[in-house]
């Protein structure tokens, strides 16, 4: 009798109240403005580890704005081909995880500082097989890429991995911060085969979903970043894998001629980290987007889409600083 009740009820659940986004994802949706919304959440999807990524296979129109062109591949990278694991053994992989600056938003993606870092280093070594993997996905936050490389990243066995954020992390979303809703997310999953249950997850969700903070706590804390750079650190060391940090110029470092928080934050961190071959383990590409707008006069709109989006130009400076610190790092090999 039990069972049939529970039947009844799950269907009855299931026909009520269809399964919708997460809520970080709702909450994605909300903030976004403009002609990118719709085309935006039409090329993402709920998961459970990240809040969101890409679906599988998305390639736009090349006219459509302002994203398109190849999205993602099969396994929501944004690649044009299929990453082969395990990788062929003679093959040097960088694994870059980022937001949408290492996504590449309004460029297509061969214009991405991923695809043109692969480009050049595999100029600079033309009898090296070399792969350069980008795992941007735009509104991610530092968390959100260390559960990305803890949850799919050493799959496809990189050397290194390349991160860059810190434009998403200073977000105000519901008072509560990206771990937080990630404990809560998963307090609220139900346990074994009831997660499959539309009935469990509400029932779930209902008991344990902590109420919402108004303390007005960002997406991530100063001292949550600093963490999560740690724990970084620490798990790429773990596997024996090099961590570099790349840090990008934005408005801000024109209009006010100073770093961001964050970006002085990244930088404090990796200085005193040794990078094989070259100096500390990051890439400053501030240090030329400031020359170039502050001294030499560049105007800033020749560098950057907005406040922090790389143009064409921009993304090929970086690709240079990437090339310098990256050809240290095989030679150093």
């Amino acid at each position: 009798m039990f069972v049939v009740f529970f039947a009844v009820a799950e269907i009855l659940v299931r026909v009520a109240v269809p399964g919708g986004r997460l809520l970080r994802l709702t909450q994605l949706d909300k903030v976004l403005a403009g002609s990118k919304r719709e085309q935006f959440m039409s090329t993402i999807e709920d998961d459970a580890e990240t809040f969101w990524r890409f679906a599988l296979d998305v390639e736009l129109p090349m006219d459509a704005e302002p994203f398109f062109g190849r999205i993602s591949n099969d396994q929501g990278l944004r690649e044009r081909e299929h990453v082969v694991v395990p990788k062929p053994k003679d093959e040097l992989r960088v694994l870059f995880l980022g937001d949408s600056c290492t996504f590449g938003y309004l460029l297509d993606e061969s214009q991405t500082f991923v695809a043109m870092t692969e480009k050049r280093l595999r100029g600079r070594f033309p009898n090296r097989r070399i792969q350069c993997i980008n795992a941007g996905v735009p509104g991610y936050t530092a968390f959100q890429c260390l559960r990305k490389l803890e949850t799919e990243g050493f799959d496809y066995q990189p050397d290194v991995v390349v991160m860059q954020f810190g434009w998403n992390e200073k977000e105000v979303w519901d008072g509560r911060s990206d771990p937080e809703h990630y404990r809560a997310l998963r307090a609220c999953r139900p346990p074994g085969f009831l997660a499959a249950s539309r009935l469990c997850q509400l029932l779930w969700t209902y008991a344990k979903w902590p109420e919402p903070s108004d303390d007005g706590s960002s997406r991530l804390s100063p001292a949550q970043f600093r963490h999560i750079l740690q724990k970084i650190a620490d798990t790429t060391s773990s596997k024996n894998v090099d961590f570099l940090l790349l840090v990008t110029g934005c408005r801000q470092n024109v209009a006010a001629q100073v770093l961001t928080p964050l970006q002085a934050e990244q930088l404090r961190f990796a200085k005193p980290r040794k990078w094989p071959g070259q100096g500390s383990a990051y890439v400053n590409a501030v240090t030329e987007f400031t020359r170039l707008t502050l001294q030499e006069k560049q105007p800033v709109e020749t560098l950057l889409f907005d406040e922090a989006h790389p143009t064409l130009a921009y993304s090929e400076i970086i690709a240079d600083a990437l090339l310098k610190k990256l050809t240290a790092w095989i030679v150093a090999r």
